[in-house]
């Protein structure tokens, strides 16, 4: 009887083994396909910027830029609506608060609008940039 139970065991146990390798592989490659994905065609974004329509890009370093200008515009926006709750408070340490948040403002839109540069996308912060020069 055990002659007979051990290979059937040994038969189920590799099927199972074989089984679960196979689930791996596939769920490695369903996340390395949603990860490739997201580099190389990041989803378009429009926010709340009606100058700025990014589109997927086939180059993966243009990829790259788009989405770190994607970024860069969520964290602007949040920022924003940030500002703006501080400004509808009256607590005293909110004017320095907002001071601060002013500051971090105006460096995220210079990182944005370097990014954008970097993009080739023109914006008219860009534009007005080079009629300076």
């Amino acid at each position: 009887m055990v002659i007979l139970v051990s290979p059937i065991l040994c038969f189920h146990i590799s099927m199972l083994r074989t089984s679960l390798t196979l689930i791996y592989l596939l769920v490695r490659y369903a996340w390395l396909l949603t990860v490739l994905e997201r580099l190389i065609a990041p989803a378009p974004t429009k926010l709340r910027y009606g100058w700025l329509n990014l589109r997927p890009s086939i180059d993966p370093l243009t990829a790259r830029l788009y989405a770190r200008a994607t970024e860069l515009l969520e964290m602007k926006s949040r920022f924003e609506d940030l500002g703006n709750q501080l400004k509808s408070t009256n607590h005293p340490a909110s004017a320095f608060l907002l001071e601060s948040h002013d500051k971090d403002l105006k460096c995220l839109d210079k990182a944005l609008y370097k990014e954008l540069e970097l993009c080739g996308i023109l914006t008219s912060e860009n534009i007005r940039d080079r009629k300076d020069k």
